[in-house]
């Protein structure tokens, strides 16, 4: 268990309980740094600990924001990260689902997944499901209908 501060352990609660009561989607807003993703790995690793997730999925901007995302979670969850087979979850780009097959979207429909999505500040960043072949499912509005929690964050 990570020691979080005192707005992480709040947020983290706040996520948990809205959970738990049923609501799939929560927002988390704080400034560059401050410790969003530490604050959703921790929310993973309880939720993993209470067997009430199956795996989690980290979707971001970049690769850089993702290979972060993937070291403050392998971190946190004392697991792989790499989406292999004995992880726990993965870290990829918005850009990457567009090549993801039909088969990762039907494990899904099956799993229970914790989604933290990393912010896009630029509009420039925006990715069009249009390019996708197989048009990924995994926004926030069919996420809710695949029984998965999503934190979001937003700058």
């Amino acid at each position: 268990m990570t020691t979080l501060r005192a707005w992480q352990e709040d947020c983290a609660y706040l996520a948990l309980n809205q959970y738990l009561d049923g609501e799939k989607h929560f927002l988390c807003l704080a400034t560059p740094g401050a410790g969003k993703s530490i604050m959703a790995a921790e929310v993973a690793s309880r939720l993993l600990d209470e067997n009430l997730i199956d795996f989690v999925l980290c979707f971001s901007p970049s690769r850089e924001v993702a290979s972060g995302l993937k070291k403050t979670f392998q971190f946190s969850l004392k697991n792989r990260f790499d989406g292999y087979f004995g992880s726990l979850g993965d870290s990829l780009t918005y850009q990457a689902m567009i090549n993801l097959d039909e088969s990762f979207w039907l494990l899904l429909k099956h799993s229970r997944v914790l989604v933290w999505r990393s912010a896009m500040r630029t509009g420039g960043e925006r990715l069009s499901w249009r390019t996708s072949k197989h048009r990924p499912r995994i926004h926030s509005l069919s996420l809710a209908r695949l029984g998965a929690l999503i934190l979001s964050q937003y700058l």
